[in-house]
């Protein structure tokens, strides 16, 4: 079985993600589930193995909006569809 590119899915560590025999995988922390009680073999066989951190996705500023010259040509080819 292999197991690679785990990390935690939030900041609270509640899931994971996984890629296991090359199917990815989310996984709740919990000990009743098959496939995180893998990952805790898994981390159990190596001190390499590691679940890498949380990483909040970059917050941006607004998105700016479109010339109108931009809309015109897709406006027009929806209104001769019709």
């Amino acid at each position: 079985m292999t197991i690679e590119n785990v990390s935690y899915t939030n900041a609270d560590q509640t899931s994971i993600t996984a890629m296991i025999d090359g199917q990815q995988w989310g996984i709740p922390v919990n000990p009743n589930n098959r496939h995180y009680q893998m990952i805790q073999r898994w981390l159990a066989e190596s001190p390499d193995n590691t679940i890498a951190a949380y990483v909040a996705p970059e917050i941006t500023t607004a998105l700016e909006p479109l010339p109108a010259s931009t809309l015109t040509p897709l406006l027009t080819d929806e209104i001769q569809e019709l």
